[in-house]
């Protein structure tokens, strides 16, 4: 069997739709991470920058992000969901640390960027909203919620960027990378995309489907979960 192929990491795309599902997160929220939006703020408004720009363009109207930027997605949630801080806090900091990193790529999963910024007394500023975050914040941020991230994600050897997603939750039974069904999660046995084995199971069902993707029982019922949950969570946040 020939070893899988990651370089795509940078290629591999997402609609913002098929990000959102993944992250299981409302579209409108992870479009508005992404696009230009105007907001009101304390009767004036303003235009609200995307936090970067996909490096991707965007194709027939529609915008891109790869699998290194989803996997950035997938850390600004978890600071959105754990920090008790406004969202212009965040935004302040994601912008402070791009300009810190210079230029770094996919700074917020790339392993050298968590040292860095833990050794920084540098506070960040965001002046349209009057935000400044401190250094202190910064690295609690950082510790409490942007390296516990990084856990389920898979460096290969000493490669900086990662290469797979293996959701904890899932005990590593399913996989999200490029190397696999376009960047489609997929069981770990072998590399069956769960859309794909949920949708034999909904019509054939559970023993049939196995039986045709050649796949233990437990990995079909597994992948119907999976696919389950991201609708059941992302209904909840919406």
């Amino acid at each position: 069997m020939s070893e899988p192929d990651y370089s795509f990491a940078d290629r591999i795309t997402y609609t913002i739709p098929r990000a959102a599902r993944l992250l299981q997160l409302p579209t409108r929220q992870v479009r508005s991470w992404l696009i230009p939006h105007r907001k009101v703020i304390k009767g004036t408004e303003h235009v609200i920058p995307p936090l970067w720009d996909p490096t991707i363009e965007p194709y027939q109207g529609q915008v891109l992000v790869t699998f290194l930027e989803l996997m950035e997605l997938k850390i600004v949630r978890a600071m959105l969901e754990r920090k008790k801080s406004r969202r212009a806090e965040i935004r302040a900091c994601i912008r402070g640390w791009r300009d810190i990193t210079k230029g770094m790529p996919y700074f917020l999963v790339n392993k050298k960027f968590a040292p860095m910024l833990m050794g920084s007394t540098l506070a960040v500023e965001l002046k349209e909203d009057g935000i400044c975050v401190g250094a202190s914040t910064q690295q609690l941020i950082m510790k409490d919620i942007v390296m516990p991230e990084l856990v389920d994600l898979e460096y290969r050897d000493d490669e900086d960027l990662p290469s797979q997603w293996i959701p904890k939750e899932w005990g590593g039974g399913i996989i999200v990378s490029p190397a696999y069904a376009t960047g489609k999660p997929v069981v770990k046995e072998r590399h069956i995309p769960t859309e794909a084995l949920a949708v034999t199971a909904a019509a054939d069902g559970l023993p049939s489907a196995a039986q045709q993707w050649r796949v233990p029982l437990e990995a079909v019922q597994r992948a119907v979960d999976f696919e389950q949950s991201l609708d059941q969570r992302k209904r909840e946040a919406a």
